[in-house]
């Protein structure tokens, strides 16, 4: 089963209760993953050994860093987020059009801009873009 360690009306704020995480993987004998508040291998390693769980899910943590998972992982892949940003997009275009892809990927792109420089003004390029290909030319001016 998989446990979130947050109360619904917490939604993203507060802590995750790794105590209550632990008495539900206490009480079952099956595998018990638990969720929330994942953003980093420090954050897996946390949820890990304060609520004893078999093992984590991953959330809204991957949205803005997609290489968490090799992190939490071990596993030392090096791909420049620009090049993931171009790949994700271009994936989403062959399957979707230009078009389609460049409402699709609005949510995405504000993630990936979080902490980079001139995000406000690069995220008001993408919420108005019509088209992937003006998508495109905001990640290639990163």
């Amino acid at each position: 089963i998989t446990i979130h360690g947050r109360v619904r009306t917490a939604i993203y704020s507060g802590d995750c209760n790794f105590e209550e995480i632990k008495k539900a993987k206490r009480a079952v004998k099956i595998p018990v993953i638990g969720n929330g508040g994942i953003f980093s291998l420090n954050d897996a390693d946390e949820m890990m050994q304060k609520a004893e769980v078999d093992g984590v899910m991953v959330a809204r943590g991957a949205m803005n860093n997609p290489m968490i998972f090799a992190e939490i992982l071990g596993k030392n892949v090096e791909v420049p987020l620009k090049e993931v940003m171009l790949k994700h997009l271009n994936l989403l275009s062959s399957r979707y059009g230009s078009e389609r892809t460049a409402v699709i990927f609005r949510k995405q792109m504000a993630f990936y801009l979080k902490g980079i420089r001139d995000s406000r003004r690069l995220k008001d390029v993408v919420f108005s873009a019509s088209k992937a290909e003006e998508i495109e030319k905001v990640i290639l001016s990163l």
